[in-house]
């Protein structure tokens, strides 16, 4: 939109023109011939003074003075316009399957071998050859994943529960296709750590990257980073299945790695954003999310990147404040939500990283949280994914809790001897209770 700005008489001079000393100077720098002598002026100069206030009258009379329009070149400065040249809008993500036949087949190999009922550890090579291949993938995705359409399941937390992954695709197959082939996902984050099975979870979730990169989205959640995974599951992971202990930091090393590339956060249908931990009180704008590059190493280095993975919602709170309970980022409430949701230009949030014993809680009516792992910490919980169909209306899809499962967990955890965590470690990591109520902390 262009606007019109009045401009007073002496416009020029307040907007940089010449000034009362640059114009009396060129008064006085007059040629010799015509240089006025100590008696007096001339006639020609007297005529010229009794002219000039007619001459301002006549353009006062005339109207507005016409604005100053600077004439800038527009010419690519000083080079010539490339023909047939169209406007770079940032890099394009990958959207279709970039392995060799070879490859592909050796990936189908190693998910079959995923789902069946192999139980010794997949090799070194086949997990650097996983990860080396969904690296690219991820480097072409933005920060910012703004074209996921509708129709789309959205995935909470895993947390290293493989048996829940598979059962989520089990649920989706049709027609003899499986679940990935039949519906897209966006995962929020947090799939390794606390569980037993991070490995499998993430290698599963790379080489289905992999085969249909349009498929699945993988987001990061705050577990993605190196300073959490390496001490709540993750790291002892690899000393279990390998003896090598260079084989041991080289993958887990490798795997970090992987997540340094993962994108923040996703928008879906252009109206409901996605993330792991929640909004932000600074910069939360697209703009400032396109503007975040990648690789990212650490939360902490940027506040936006470290609300976005550790952030809550709390009722009964106005703005936001500092989250005490897990001593990072901050709580928000409605009214910080509502301005975020504006500044992104979206309706409604999903949201994973609080644990719920229903699986799932809406507050608000536009903040929903979603987690997807059954039977969390040795408790009989359900789970949640939340399905966007085709015509953006929101369904909750309820994981129930599986009791041969809780069973199987707490008999290994009585024969390894593994020691209950705390209610502090619970309530660290987000654990709440409730019934689909999201317990402010």
């Amino acid at each position: 939109m262009t606007s019109t700005r009045e401009y007073p008489n002496n416009w020029l001079r307040s907007a940089g023109g010449p000034s009362k000393r640059s114009a009396k100077s060129a008064k006085e720098c007059k040629s010799p011939s015509t240089k006025p002598s100590e008696k007096g002026v001339s006639q020609s100069q007297s005529q010229k003074q009794s002219e000039k206030p007619t001459e301002r009258a006549t353009d006062t009379a005339a109207g507005p003075p016409v604005p100053y329009k600077p004439t800038w070149r527009n010419d690519l400065c000083g080079l010539d316009a490339i023909p047939g040249a169209v406007k770079w809008e940032g890099p394009q993500r990958i959207k279709t399957c970039q392995l060799d036949e070879p490859t592909k087949a050796k990936f189908v190999k190693l998910l079959g071998r995923l789902l069946g009922e192999e139980t010794s550890p997949l090799e070194p090579n086949d997990l650097r050859m996983v990860i080396r291949a969904v690296i690219p993938i991820l480097k072409s995705e933005p920060m910012l994943i703004e074209d996921v359409p509708f129709d789309v399941t959205i995935v909470g937390d895993i947390h290293g529960q493989f048996h829940d992954l598979v059962r989520l695709f089990k649920g989706d197959a049709k027609d003899g296709k499986e679940g990935w082939e039949c519906m897209k996902y966006v995962f929020l984050g947090d799939y390794v750590d606390r569980g037993r099975q991070s490995i499998e979870v993430m290698t599963m979730l790379f080489i289905l990257k992999c085969l249909h990169p349009d498929r699945i989205f993988l987001l990061r959640g705050n577990h993605e980073f190196y300073k959490v995974n390496k001490s709540y599951g993750f790291l002892m992971e690899f000393h279990d299945r390998y003896t090598n202990k260079r084989t041991v930091k080289g993958l887990f090393l490798l795997f970090n790695e992987a997540f340094c590339w993962m994108s923040l956060a996703a928008i879906v249908g252009n109206i409901y954003f996605c993330s792991h931990g929640g909004v932000s009180a600074s910069a939360f704008t697209r703009r400032h999310m396109r503007g975040l590059y990648k690789p990212v190493y650490l939360s902490n280095e940027d506040s936006l990147i470290q609300d976005i993975t550790w952030s809550d919602p709390a009722g009964g709170l106005r703005g936001s404040t500092f989250n005490k309970d897990r001593g990072s980022s901050l709580f928000f409430g409605f009214d910080e939500l509502c301005k975020a949701l504006a500044s992104m230009n979206v309706v409604a949030i999903f949201r994973g990283h609080t644990f719920l014993d229903a699986g799932f809680a809406n507050s608000w009516g536009v903040c929903f949280t979603v987690f997807t792992a059954t039977n969390y910490q040795g408790r009989p919980t359900n789970g949640a994914v939340a399905y966007v169909d085709p015509t953006g209306k929101v369904h909750i899809q309820i994981m129930e809790s599986d009791p041969v499962r809780t069973l199987w967990e707490d008999r290994v955890a009585d024969e390894e001897g593994t020691p209950k965590e705390s209610v502090e470690a619970k309530q660290a990591d987000g654990v709440v209770g409730g019934t689909g109520q999201l317990t402010c902390m």
